[in-house]
């Protein structure tokens, strides 16, 4: 029976020519330049076997975004991407006016701004600026979880213990002012891991660990110039443009109240999670059945 079977078996080879064969060591994968692998998951299975052979750690994160993408030459401590949010909110009431009244409300805003914080700017003291001093004192307070190891007075490491477990090492390097989590070049201020080591000292001076970008001289500086005054739009100049300017096309108005706070982020403090709605006649999204919107509106699916 048996050799009738294999009598009957057809030699079958389903290798294609062209097609290539990749074959690779499992015990120990080659990593060079220019080795490759049948698909992505052998591909991945290698590089865990490379690890583990090598003896390195695998999938390791940056500790922060500061650490790796910002340019630490402009001092900035709200790293974020809110100044257009915050810009809107702050012209909102001005936002419907014409556009010449428009800018000359603005103006006004700023010229007022500009006074305000330059007044405050006088009665201020030489150094750095009070409000970054009590904000480094409120920081300085619940750094329990953080070690310090000094070998050098200048210098020291700072340890993150979570659970009576190291979590993260990072090196302070006090005369000049970085440390390598790199918050306090990017920043301009001496963060936790920097504050842990300055308020080991005795009587440590705040102010002499912050950058000149948060003294009263720069404050100073910022709004040392003036916004012009001008006269009412009455009392303007006429100007010869020498072409005819017609009035801007009008769009059609859409129906209620026109919106003027910005729509909030899922992730923001008030923020709900958006989702499309998609119209049951014509299968499209953005609006809901029986809305003038849709292009089957009055008129029978087929």
């Amino acid at each position: 029976m048996e050799a009738d079977m294999n009598e009957a078996v057809i030699n079958v080879d389903d290798t294609i020519d062209a097609e290539p064969m990749y074959e690779w060591d499992r015990d120990n994968p080659d990593m060079s330049v220019g080795t490759c692998y049948p698909n992505m998951d052998e591909f991945r299975l290698a590089v865990r076997q490379h690890a583990i052979k090598k003896e390195f750690e695998l999938d390791t994160k940056h500790s922060d975004k500061e650490r790796s993408k910002f340019y630490d030459d402009i001092k900035c401590d709200y790293i974020n991407n809110n100044l257009v949010e915050s810009w809107n909110a702050w012209i909102k009431e001005h936002k419907d006016l014409p556009v010449h009244m428009m800018a000359d409300a603005i103006r006004e805003k700023i010229m007022l701004l500009f006074a305000k914080r330059r007044k405050i700017s006088t009665a201020l003291s030489p150094g750095i600026l009070p409000t970054v001093i009590h904000q480094l004192n409120a920081a300085s307070r619940g750094l329990g979880h953080l070690n310090i190891s000094s070998g050098h007075p200048n210098q020291a490491e700072v340890t993150e213990v979570y659970k009576d477990e190291e979590v993260r090492r990072h090196v302070v390097y006090l005369p000049q002012k970085m440390c390598t989590c790199r918050q306090w070049q990017i920043t301009g201020k001496p963060y936790p891991h920097a504050l842990a080591m300055i308020t080991s000292m005795r009587q440590p001076d705040m102010g002499s660990f912050v950058y000149q970008y948060y003294s009263v001289e720069k404050f100073q500086a910022a709004y040392v110039g003036i916004i012009p005054n001008i006269t009412d739009r009455n009392q303007w100049p006429e100007v010869d443009k020498a072409f005819k300017l017609y009035p801007p096309a009008q769009k059609k108005k859409e129906s209620g109240r026109l919106r003027k706070n910005r729509i909030k982020s899922a992730r923001e403090i008030g923020g709900k999670a958006t989702r499309q709605v998609m119209c049951p006649n014509c299968k499209e999204y953005g609006h809901r059945g029986g809305s003038w919107k849709c292009s089957l509106t009055g008129t029978k699916k087929m």
